[in-house]
């Protein structure tokens, strides 16, 4: 019987199923001239030729025996197999491999076999070679893409708008984890990043110049005049800066547009220099028979600087431009300087003073009296002006040791702002800090422990009382304030919002003052 399990031999035989002749001499048989004369010897036909042929299908003959001596070797031309587990024999391989199949459950795998998978790992080398071919031409094709996807102008662009907008180093462009940032969204942006710093100045200058060019053509087609809010600023070196902010309606969009024309430096804030500066800047943007309204602060060098520019206008042959008509006031100033007078200055005069200011286009004569009014209450001491002086020296000697800082941060869960004179809503800022029941009793806490030294500061009841009324009287003008600001305040909603200010601070001026 078969064995249960195939086993499975790969032949040799590629493309016949007959035996080949001998290509040895192992098969042949010589018992010597009595057996080559015997007549029991079968007749063996003695081949034509000594030429060795390639024996093929060697593994089926692994399985044959040699032939016994009386056993013939060939039938006809082909040899006869005689197989070495049984006493079966044939000349043909195909009913050899079939005898072994059925007989021993041995699978011998023919030519054909063997030469169809010949074919296909061939065929499979041949699609492979076509795939890795179609890859790399797919690779290449994707990367002409990416490198066209990419615009090296827009890329500058962008990258000159992250560094000013966002007030970054000029050395971020050479950053490794932007590069590496950029090179994960386009591997071929290698090309296209900067690595030397100093080429950062130079793509601002051109943007800059570019944009100037498209600011200086809308200006120049603006449906409206071209007005102006302006404003001198000092850095903390001590340099003195102009901001010149145009604002005018867009021909393309009929849209309100603002734009900062310059920053310039200027050597000081007097209004000639402040004049000479804007006018350069509305001459090199082509504007200057177009300019309207100039907003700026009560200082009087801005009154100054209007008439300089109206002379230099006159001068030039240009259409009169009238210096006080075209001054606008700071609505956002006259309120800081109402309430810094409301706080620091005890004389009444000096109130006075103030209303007129603000009810009355009067000349800077009224503002720097008050100005100096308030400069000689400060000078007094902080603790001279009352309740808010004893707040402002408790924040002073809080913020003045980073251990004071940290202890009352830790009390009270929050740090407190200190006032200044030219931010806008300090003090409103200030107040709303301390109002909570939590910082108000940590300020008291802190007092305790730093009595020796602050004892001439601590908050007594009435003080909380008065911080708590201030704070009601100043919540108006914060309001206000923020509602003056921005693109669309109006010269109405101005003048409705101070008619609603005066009315309030005169009755906050006979409460408070009819205490002392």
């Amino acid at each position: 019987m078969p064995p249960s399990s195939t086993n499975v031999i790969e032949d040799d035989d590629t493309s016949s199923s007959a035996v080949s002749e001998l290509d040895s001499d192992r098969f042949t048989y010589s018992g010597g001239d009595d057996d080559a004369s015997s007549d029991s010897t079968p007749n063996v036909p003695t081949p034509k030729s000594p030429r060795k042929r390639r024996q093929l299908a060697t593994s089926t003959w692994r399985l044959a025996r040699d032939p016994l001596p009386h056993e013939a070797i060939r039938d006809g031309k082909n040899r006869i197999w005689y197989c070495s587990m049984c006493e079966w024999n044939s000349a043909s391989l195909t009913s050899v491999r079939a005898h072994l199949d059925k007989k021993h459950g041995i699978e011998i795998q023919g030519g054909e076999i063997r030469a169809k998978r010949l074919r296909e790992e061939r065929l499979s080398n041949i699609l492979n070679s076509l795939q890795a071919s179609r890859q790399v031409n797919r690779e290449a094709q994707e990367e002409r893409t990416l490198r066209a996807a990419i615009n090296r102008d827009a890329f500058n662009e962008a990258l000159v708008q992250l560094i000013t907008l966002r007030n970054l180093p000029h050395n971020a462009a050479t950053w490794p984890e932007l590069h590496a940032l950029l090179m994960t969204v386009n591997y071929t942006a290698e090309e296209v990043v900067i690595n030397a710093t100093a080429t950062i100045p130079k793509l601002i200058e051109q943007s800059h110049t570019v944009h100037r060019e498209i600011l200086k053509a809308k200006l120049q087609s603006s449906l409206s005049k071209i007005h102006f809010s302006i404003d001198m600023w000092t850095s903390p070196n001590h340099r003195s800066f102009l901001a010149i902010v145009a604002h005018f309606i867009e021909a393309e969009t009929r849209q309100l547009r603002k734009a900062l024309l310059a920053l310039p430096e200027l050597p000081s804030h007097g209004g000639e220099d402040q004049a000479v500066a804007f006018l350069r800047i509305a001459e090199s943007y082509g504007i200057l028979g177009n300019i309207g309204y100039i907003c700026g602060d009560n200082h009087g060098s801005n009154d100054k600087m209007c008439r300089f520019i109206s002379t230099a206008l006159k001068e030039k042959g240009l259409p009169y431009w009238d210096p006080v008509h075209h001054r606008i006031r700071c609505s956002g100033h006259i309120i800081n300087l109402a309430l810094q007078a409301f706080l620091y200055v005890k004389d009444r005069d000096a109130i006075d003073e103030a209303l007129r200011q603000v009810q009355l286009d009067e000349n800077s004569a009224i503002d720097k009296k008050l100005a100096q009014k308030m400069k000689e209450a400060k000078a007094a001491g902080w603790r001279e002006i009352g309740t808010l002086g004893r707040v402002h020296n408790l924040i002073v000697h809080i913020r003045a040791s980073e251990a004071r800082w940290n202890e009352f941060k830790t009390l009270a869960g929050r740090s407190i702002p200190l006032d200044n004179d030219t931010r806008w809503n300090s003090w409103y800022t200030v107040l709303e800090a301390i109002k909570s029941e939590k910082v108000r009793t940590a300020i008291d806490a802190y007092c305790r422990n730093w009595y020796k030294e602050v004892k001439d500061d601590c908050l007594s009841p009435e003080d909380w009382n008065i911080i708590d009324e201030t704070y009601a009287f100043l919540k108006p003008f914060y309001e206000v304030t923020m509602m003056n600001q921005g693109d669309f305040s109006s010269i109405d909603q101005t003048l409705y919002t101070m008619d609603i200010l005066i009315k309030h601070y005169e009755r906050s001026k006979v409460s408070f003052f009819g205490r002392n």
